[in-house]
């Protein structure tokens, strides 16, 4: 057995997501970039408040819905 096995965690067990967490995901994702893209840069999430980033997400989300 090499030392890599040794000092690697196991693997997390996975379940499979739905569309919908992958949907989410994938809007997070976007609303994330958007303050990156924002501030030119990553320092932006240095001051980036969880309701920020909820706000951003449901104006994000109003915008595809129709």
């Amino acid at each position: 057995m090499g030392t890599k096995m040794l000092t690697q965690p196991a693997p997390p067990k996975r379940k499979f997501l739905s569309l919908k967490e992958i949907r989410r995901a994938t809007v997070y994702g976007s609303v994330l970039a958007s303050f990156v893209i924002e501030d030119f840069g990553i320092n932006r999430f240095n001051t980036l408040t969880m309701k920020e980033i909820q706000d951003r997400f449901n104006k994000f989300r109003k915008l595809v819905s129709f």
